[in-house]
């Protein structure tokens, strides 16, 4: 599926919506030009089509749309058209629901919740976050389950939340190295005692450091 190609791209948009500059208004028409409205056409004339037409079972039609919804919502990112990139990833995570597609949806729960976050929408970020959190622990896939973690421990911060970061770091720290590595796990006890610190909370501080321990 070429959602698999774009699990590489997740940093790519993290760093694009923290570092690069928006792009101008010729830039952005021009990327649309080229990459959006070439996949919108594609889903025009697939949704007007009979799937065994195509040769395709509806399990590979709807597939296939959920791939090409994904792709509209990245041509929307780079273009910094932020709504539009988040309506087109919705559309395509209904698809993958439908086809029950556990991975791709825990993938573009975490894209989704990463451009709420973008847009001050902690309470919508939470949502989709979490819902990517509670897929991995029902598959018990321990590495989604700890990229989802991260990801809540990201927004606990930014929605001053101690006591989430704590449950958090428990939860995090119940793991093995083979799972988080040190230095992920030392990275995430400094930002969260940074917080605590930042916050004039120095018992959380101490707290946090247990955690660990």
């Amino acid at each position: 599926m070429a959602i698999i190609l774009r699990r590489f791209i997740l940093p790519v948009i993290i760093m694009g919506l923290l570092c690069l500059p928006l792009l101008n208004a010729q830039a952005q028409d021009k990327r649309l030009n080229e990459s959006a409205q070439k996949y919108q056409g594609m889903i025009a004339k697939l949704e007007l089509s009979d799937p065994s037409a195509e040769g395709l079972s509806q399990q590979e039609y709807d597939n296939l749309l959920a791939d090409l919804y994904f792709e509209v919502g990245f041509s929307y990112y780079e273009s910094r058209c932020l709504s539009e990139a988040v309506d087109n990833f919705s559309t395509s995570l209904s698809y993958y629901v439908k086809i029950d597609d556990k991975d791709s949806q825990i993938f573009v729960y975490r894209v989704l919740g990463t451009l709420a976050m973008h847009l001050h929408e902690y309470d919508a970020a939470a949502e989709y976050f979490y819902s990517a959190l509670e897929m991995a622990e029902i598959m018990d896939d321990k590495n989604a389950i700890v990229k989802s973690l991260l990801y809540c421990h990201k927004l606990a911060i930014v929605r001053n939340d101690p006591d989430e970061i704590y449950r958090i770091l428990s939860y995090l720290n119940s793991f093995g190295s083979d799972i988080l590595d040190l230095g992920t796990r030392l990275s995430l006890l400094k930002s969260s005692i940074d917080y605590a610190l930042n916050t004039g909370d120095d018992d959380m501080a101490l707290l946090y450091l247990e955690s660990y321990r």
